[in-house]
């Protein structure tokens, strides 16, 4: 059996400056995509959501670069969609992961 680390794409985003009621209807907002990623990880504190893309998974260890490579393409095809997406006051900062409302 693979390691799901070795070929899955991981992307943490925090959201600095929303309610509490703003954070949880991000999470719902976002829990239908389900086919895309999945959380892996939330951290209600910090209102940071670790989203998983393993949508490509190798069925032997040759596959693995190619699998990983996939699920890096299918992240940022994602987080291109996301970032023209969102709409409002905010400021989407990509490379540190970070939406900040205004």
């Amino acid at each position: 059996m693979i390691p799901e680390h070795e070929y899955a794409q991981y992307y943490w985003l925090t959201l600095e400056g929303f309610t509490e009621e703003e954070w949880e209807t991000f999470k719902k907002d976002m829990s239908p995509f389900f086919k895309l990623f999945t959380f892996d990880g939330i951290d209600d504190e910090e209102k940071s959501i670790c989203f998983k893309f393993a949508r490509f998974k190798p069925a032997n260890e040759t596959q693995i670069t190619i699998c990983k490579k996939r699920n890096l393409l299918y992240k940022k095809e994602f987080i291109k969609a996301f970032q023209q997406d969102i709409r409002g006051k905010v400021y989407f900062n990509v490379k540190r992961g970070i939406i900040k409302k205004l």
